[in-house]
């Protein structure tokens, strides 16, 4: 493939990236929701925290009473407002700073808008456009646990590793991003334009762990120029877990309270018990861990990445902890879960959400 297919390649997905959530978008809408959720994101923290957790907990007990594992698609009625807010989180980074009229935030007014975006493109937009669809996903899934209650941890206070981190802007941006919507009246033309955006909060502590080669580079500009929050290791997982004991203790850093792996490889947990071995002298008593999927490049890469999630489960469930799975897809084979994702385009988005509070003293301790 040469360079001028490549990018027309990428362009062609990215941009089906972002038509496949403007449509959902304009689904949303259609359903009623924009109002109440211009009233809610305009102050999306205070609705968090206050209006929203109030109503959860009844809420929490009902989904999870019989099962570990949330289906949205089988729990429509109870969760629709919850899934519809997250999908409009992540759309708030996709189309960050753009203003919409409520007649363009229909199905084809989004894509006649999508159209002219992404004419006569640069390359150096096309990346910008990507890295959103990648932060936009990752934001729809916190919004989720966030939205479900069981995620609160503020950002400020977040001290996470992010394992197969790439670029790490997922990690950096879309853990910790707040949503906004406002919404503004042109009296002369009685039109309101809806202005989508997002608000990032620095967490206290980010490390970046990835081995692939090509982030060398980039790991180095991080770790030289980015606050001393900020620390990016391109090396083997078990490598840095190795030396992360003495890195947190020279830095006078608190132990680790999140763990993000967003969209992971299954081969890069090939025996999770000496993972969770090797995790226990660097986290928190309690911490958060949030693990996701994707589609794989093929069918037995998705089925490998399903096992992982499984298998984490069955460990987690056997140090009598209470992890969660959020299923994303539908379908009953392999095939048809793959190509039935309820959110986002395939090569982008999350399939499944593995959340667990861990508990230090639960999990077994390094040989």
């Amino acid at each position: 493939m040469n360079k001028n297919t490549d990018i027309e390649h990428r362009l062609n997905i990215i941009k089906e990236a972002y038509t496949t959530d403007a449509i959902g978008l304009s689904s949303v809408i259609k359903k009623g929701f924009l109002q109440e959720a211009i009233n809610d994101f305009n102050t999306y923290s205070d609705y968090i925290q206050n209006k929203h957790k109030r109503n959860n907990k009844k809420l929490l007990k009902s989904i999870f009473k019989s099962s570990d594992f949330l289906d949205p698609g089988k729990n429509i009625d109870k969760l629709r407002k919850m899934f519809h807010y997250a999908h409009i989180a992540a759309c708030c980074e996709l189309f960050k700073d753009w203003s919409l009229t409520e007649k363009k935030l229909t199905e084809e007014g989004i894509k006649d808008i999508i159209k002219t975006a992404f004419n006569k493109i640069s390359d150096e937009k096309l990346h910008t456009l990507e890295t959103r669809v990648h932060i936009s996903d990752t934001i729809r899934t916190c919004q989720i646990l966030r939205l479900l209650g069981i995620f609160n941890k503020k950002s400020e206070s977040i001290r996470q590793i992010s394992l197969a981190a790439g670029p790490g802007t997922r990690d950096i941006q879309g853990l910790h991003a707040t949503p906004k919507l406002t919404s503004t009246q042109n009296i002369q033309l009685n039109t309101h334009a809806i202005k989508f955006n997002n608000h990032y909060t620095d967490p206290e502590l980010v490390i970046l762990i990835d081995n692939s080669p090509e982030y060398k580079d980039l790991y180095s500009r991080l770790n030289n120029q980015s606050p001393e929050s900020i620390l990016a290791l391109n090396e083997d997982s078990n490598d840095a877990f190795e030396k992360l004991p003495k890195i947190l203790s020279k830095n006078k850093w608190k132990p680790i309270n999140v763990i993000a792996g967003f969209r992971i490889d299954h081969r890069m947990i090939p025996d999770i018990s000496d993972f969770f071995s090797r995790l226990v002298p660097i986290l928190d008593d309690i911490s958060d861990l949030i693990i996701t999927i994707g589609a794989g490049h093929t069918l037995d890469e998705f089925i490998g990445r399903k096992k992982v999630i499984n298998d984490l489960y069955l460990y987690l469930k056997k140090q009598n902890l209470e992890p969660k799975i959020i299923t994303l897809h539908s379908g009953n084979t392999p095939e048809e879960q793959r190509s039935k994702p309820y959110f986002g385009y395939s090569p982008y988005t999350t399939y499944e959400i593995l959340y667990c509070k861990l508990i230090k003293k639960k999990l077994k301790r390094p040989y």
